[in-house]
């Protein structure tokens, strides 16, 4: 770490007499995990990130470049093995954009047969990004709380929608840190009428878009829909090919714009 220093500890080393523009009397100094250094630091290196247990020393000396617009750091690291380590967690940010905000996952050892099933291109999809294959054959619960994570850092996420019957068995898989941030959501007939007929309009309005998400549009081409005799509408899959189609990111969709427009301002 480089910081102005009037004293040069010992064990530091003296730049003082670099050749500069704008001589000034600064040291290098290497810190401890446990230090709370940090303040007026201009420059700051930090090596295998990874090995971090969390973020708390990252926290404490990014906090000190506050004072100086003009302080660097640089962090030298890989995303590591650990799948709840602050460096999967950086990883898993940097995987979102703007235009694929969504994580469509599949069992990775069924990826053929799927494709063939569903007549989508999945090696394709997963190839570019658009869908992930996992490593095991069942819904990897922390691999998806890694992602809410990164978007609630990135995004400033406050909210997300979870059906009512999974939120206890989600939280208790990737943490109560999940309930604070999950809005219940019921998936009956009666209360998805509403949020649909909402959501159709702003999506025949052009107000949202499947942001050319190749994966998002065919579930939309997916979509059926049914009435009771109340005239409360249902979506569904097409009777005559069911086994060839999904519309999960429809719904899910459908309960995140629906609990954004009910808490519009908050």
């Amino acid at each position: 770490m480089l910081y102005p220093a009037v004293a040069v500890p010992n064990n530091s080393f003296d730049y003082s007499s670099a050749s500069t523009q704008n001589r000034t009397t600064a040291l290098a100094k290497g810190i401890s995990a446990d230090t709370k250094d940090g303040k007026l630091s201009h420059g700051l290196l930090l090596d295998e990130y990874h090995q971090h247990p969390d973020k708390k020393l990252y926290n404490s000396i990014a906090l000190g470049r506050v004072a100086d617009p003009t302080s660097m750091m640089l962090i030298i690291t890989t995303a590591g093995t650990e799948l709840g380590g602050v460096c999967h967690q950086e990883y898993e940010k940097c995987k979102l954009t703007e235009s694929n905000l969504v994580d469509f996952q599949i069992p990775g050892d069924n990826v053929v047969a799927l494709s063939r099933q569903l007549r989508k291109p999945l090696q394709d999809w997963i190839a570019t990004g658009m869908v992930r294959a996992l490593e095991v054959p069942v819904v990897d619960y922390l691999d998806v709380g890694n992602f809410i994570k990164a978007c609630m850092e990135l995004y400033n996420l406050r909210l997300i929608a979870c059906d009512a019957w999974k939120l206890e068995l989600f939280a208790a898989k990737v943490g109560d840190w999940f309930e604070t941030i999950a809005a219940r959501f019921s998936q009956s007939m009666k209360s998805m009428a509403l949020p649909i007929e909402q959501f159709k309009e702003a999506y025949l309005t052009g107000l949202i878009t499947s942001g050319d998400n190749p994966v998002m549009t065919w579930m939309m081409d997916c979509v059926d829909s049914s009435t009771d005799s109340n005239g409360n509408v249902k979506l569904t899959k097409s009777k005559l090919e069911r086994t060839k189609t999904r519309i999960e990111g429809v719904i899910a969709s459908i309960m995140s714009f629906n609990t954004a427009v009910d808490n519009e301002g908050q």
